[in-house]
């Protein structure tokens, strides 16, 4: 496992104006490593994720697809 500091704190601080901490520093960064997907369960996040160009997904998808690949009997 890596970890990344997010280096953009001037977006960080932007988008600290429409969601909560943890959701603003996850899309910088997402944004910052070209991230191919993200995962966010909460809509503003994953709204303002989506209007910044990033492939997101949810808890539940990554459930769904862990079930369609066989990993999961039920969900």
């Amino acid at each position: 496992m890596e970890r990344h500091q997010v280096r953009d704190a001037a977006l960080v601080r932007h988008l600290k104006l429409l969601l909560d901490v943890g959701e603003a520093e996850a899309i910088a960064l997402a944004i910052e490593i070209q991230a191919d997907l993200l995962l966010l369960d909460e809509r503003r996040g994953r709204v303002v994720a989506k209007e910044l160009g990033l492939a997101v997904t949810g808890l539940l998808g990554v459930l769904l697809v862990a079930k369609q690949q066989g990993h999961l009997v039920a969900v």
